[in-house]
Formats: C-alpha cells, sequence, structure tokens
C-alpha cells in the first residue's frame, strides 16, 4: 500500500477515515496520522455523492468517480477515485483508490481547444477559400450559358445542369463550413 503512487483512503460507513498511505496523505497535504479519524468530508469527499455513485454503479465495480479534493491548505484538485467495498470484522468500510486527474484534465481542454480551432480553421478555409471559388465557376459558368444559349440552343440546357449543379457545391461548402465554424 505505501508503495503505491495512487493515493488510498479506507473509511467506513460514516466517512471516517480510519487508514491511508503515504500517497494520499502526499496528495491531501496532511500526515497520515493527521487524516485518520477526520471525515472523508474534510478532503473534499461528499458522504451523499459517494452513496449515490455506489447505488447508480455499485454493479459496475471499477467506474471511477471524478470529484473536487481538498488539500489541508483549502487548494483544490480534481481527483478520480474507484471505490469498493473491503470486507472486515466489524463494520462495513470502503477503500477508495485517489488519483490527481488535474494534468490529464488540463490536457484534455488544451486538445480539446486545439482541435476547436483547427476546426474552425478548416471550416473559414472552406467559407472563404472553395466556397468563393465555386462561387467564381457558377458566375462564369452562368454567363457563358447566356452567350452559348443564343448560339447553341441545344447545349444550354446542359450548361444549366452543371451550373445547378456547382451552385449545389457552393451550398455544400457553405453549409460544411457553418457546421465547422458557426456563426457566434
Amino acid at each position: 500500500c505505501e508503495t503505491l503512487r495512487e493515493g488510498v483512503v479506507v473509511f467506513d460507513s460514516d466517512g471516517e477515515i480510519r487508514i491511508v498511505n503515504a500517497a494520499a496523505a502526499g496528495m491531501f497535504g496532511w500526515a497520515a496520522h493527521e487524516l485518520c479519524g477526520r471525515t472523508v468530508a474534510d478532503i473534499g469527499f461528499d458522504p451523499q455523492r459517494i452513496a449515490v455513485h455506489r447505488q447508480i454503479v455499485a454493479p459496475h465495480q471499477g467506474v471511477p468517480l471524478e470529484w473536487t479534493a481538498r488539500r489541508a491548505d483549502g487548494t483544490t484538485f480534481t481527483a478520480e477515485s474507484v471505490l469498493s467495498d473491503l470486507e472486515s470484522p466489524g463494520a462495513p468500510l470502503t477503500i477508495a483508490v485517489v488519483m490527481d486527474v488535474t494534468d490529464r484534465k488540463m490536457l484534455e481542454r488544451a486538445i480539446i481547444d486545439a482541435s476547436n480551432r483547427e476546426q474552425q480553421r478548416i471550416g473559414h478555409d472552406l467559407h472563404d477559400g472553395l466556397g468563393q471559388e465555386l462561387t467564381g465557376i457558377s458566375l462564369m459558368l452562368r454567363s457563358y450559358a447566356t452567350r452559348a444559349a443564343s448560339k447553341y440552343p441545344k447545349g444550354a440546357p446542359l450548361i444549366n445542369e452543371v451550373v445547378d449543379l456547382v451552385n449545389h457545391a457552393v451550398e455544400s461548402a457553405r453549409a460544411l463550413a457553418h457546421g465547422l465554424s458557426p456563426v457566434i
């Protein structure tokens, strides 16, 4: 238990902390002996949320619970815990394996932000690049169709079909651009 990187907190049905390892004590900024006897609420673990999580997740052991943990100095961090029942003589105990996932959450947010920026860039390029070029092609074809209608009346319907296809492509490019980079 003392060699684990993850924190281990064992508490009873009243939420009283009975056992912690060195990793948990360090994570919460307490000495191990200072945490024992305190409640899980002292480290930000809401007993009601634990109860709800256990009711919903109980059949699916190993599903983590994310929560805002509190250190001894009052600062907080994002924690993730897996809860398990621990058989013991006397009162039932719960063991929580606690991990500080603050860095992972920050990286996830950075990845999502970068993805959103790239999506907006692609949407902008579609709208201002491809969309504009297709609009130019459509205008040129429309002009050609007008001139060709008098000289080549049989070819005019075909040219109009091409104009319609290009206009459809313009609308598709606009729809894709709007979906990637919505107007705020």
